[in-house]
């Protein structure tokens, strides 16, 4: 040991080792320090993606909530309704428009289709009183042809190596059906990964938007009663979800009838001979139904 009043320095051998201990604890600080500068910009980016496909399913469903069915070629609720493509018309928040009195606009939200890892939204806007053809039905994401091209989020990995996972999905009523004019909801599934190569595993957004605009066909039916050779055909158990009126067509073996009320009586038949009647009704978004009987007159 050095006595307090030594004066001598510190050996070359002292001043090596202190050295080194300075570099080992100093290259560990870095080493903590970059990892956590990298931890801390790859988790920013996730939050920052998240909020984006935040945004962009708060924007989709909020112009769903306002979508407007088409009339061409049918009523449907949604134009294109694809896993990785949708097209609608909504009411816009710009207000009228020359003839567009009530400011609908025609909105595309798609999936790149080149790189598949961003969400693209496309619109279109018109003063007539009708909305014109779409710009373009290609399939292609985004489409030239709709101009310009709004980017609402990317390290979208619905598409990625072996999975081939759709962005949209769809429910119908009735659950059977797969007609557009049957849409019932929309619900959209996007899975994030801003860094793939690394930690966490990718996230999962869902959300379902039910159509409140949705107009479901009415529902046909009629029950029939016999007295003296008349039959009396009642159609009031019909109904539409929406509490619709309804209109009555009635034929008899492929004859259109007259009456068009929710009764139909018929007479002068011969007993023990069959008929068949058929019913449509359509409600006043232009929805129809049928159904049809067989009647052996007693």
């Amino acid at each position: 040991m050095r006595r307090a009043t030594d004066e001598r320095g510190f050996t070359l051998v002292e001043v090596l080792v202190a050295a080194s201990l300075a570099i080992v604890v100093f290259g560990a600080t870095m080493t903590l320090l970059g990892v956590m500068v990298r931890q801390t910009g790859e988790a920013s980016v996730r939050v920052d993606s998240q909020d984006q496909v935040r945004a962009v399913v708060d924007r989709l469903s909020r112009d769903l909530r306002n979508v407007v069915a088409a009339t061409s070629p049918s009523p449907a609720t949604l134009e294109r309704a694809q896993g990785k493509d949708l097209v609608f018309l909504t009411v816009g928040s710009g207000g009228a428009s020359g003839g567009n009195a009530t400011g609908l606009r025609r909105v595309r939200y798609c999936l790149d289709s080149a790189r598949a890892d961003r969400i693209w939204l496309q619109q279109q806007t018109w003063s007539t009183a009708t909305p014109p053809a779409w710009p373009s039905a290609a399939a292609s994401c985004p489409d030239s042809a709709w101009g310009q091209a709004t980017l609402l989020a990317d390290h979208v990995t619905n598409v990625s190596g072996a999975l081939n996972r759709p962005v949209w999905s769809f429910q119908y009523r009735p659950p059977s059906s797969s007609a557009p004019q049957d849409l019932a909801a929309v619900t959209s599934t996007v899975y994030l990964d801003a860094n793939a190569d690394a930690p966490p595993r990718e996230s999962e957004l869902r959300s379902t938007v039910y159509l409140r605009n949705v107009n479901g066909p009415p529902i046909a039916f009629f029950t029939v009663a016999q007295a003296q050779g008349v039959l009396i055909l009642d159609a009031s158990p019909s109904n539409d979800p929406e509490g619709h009126p309804l209109t009555y067509t009635w034929s008899r073996d492929g004859v259109v009838l007259l009456d068009t009320g929710p009764r139909l009586r018929a007479g002068g038949l011969s007993v023990g001979s069959q008929y068949t009647f058929t019913l449509t009704v359509v409600d006043s978004g232009g929805l129809s139904s049928q159904t049809t009987q067989t009647v052996t007159v007693q």
